[in-house]
């Protein structure tokens, strides 16, 4: 018997670039069921891909009982705000560096998560890029 994972229900919130980059590798385990942006033609062109819902609003994916993880691909002065309400909707988080502003945007978010049963990841997509690895080669072969 074949082991099949269930796709989980994804909500993309800023749906430029890095929201479409992200929804593009969601299948098979992820399934796109809502998008939204500011710009409410972005939030419909990818929903529209993706056969998912459109809004202009975030917090209408908040209240979406069929999404159980967020995407926050949005601009920083917005990543911990809605961090935190997905987090308080009891929705998995995979939020873009740098997840905030500056350490005190993170309290909430943390004291938040601790007390949730919900996963939060920020994702550092460039960790394993080749120029960075290469750069941390140079310098490791360095002495202070």
């Amino acid at each position: 018997m074949k082991n099949e994972i269930e796709p989980i229900n994804v909500a993309i919130v800023g749906c430029g670039l890095i929201g479409r980059k992200r929804a593009s590798v969601l299948s098979p385990e992820g399934c796109l069921v809502a998008c939204a942006d500011i710009d409410l033609n972005q939030a419909k062109n990818l929903a529209n891909d993706f056969g998912a819902k459109a809004f202009a609003d975030w917090r209408h994916v908040m209240d979406l009982p069929e999404v159980k993880a967020v995407i926050v691909a949005t601009r920083h002065d917005s990543l911990a705000e809605i961090t935190l309400a997905a987090i308080k909707a009891g929705k998995h988080v995979l939020v873009e560096k740098p997840a905030a502003r500056t350490s005190a945007e993170l309290e909430p978010l943390i004291a938040a998560n601790q007390n949730s049963n919900v996963k939060v990841h920020v994702g550092f997509n460039h960790r394993y890029h080749r120029s960075l690895r290469k750069a941390k080669e140079i310098i490791s072969r360095c002495e202070l």
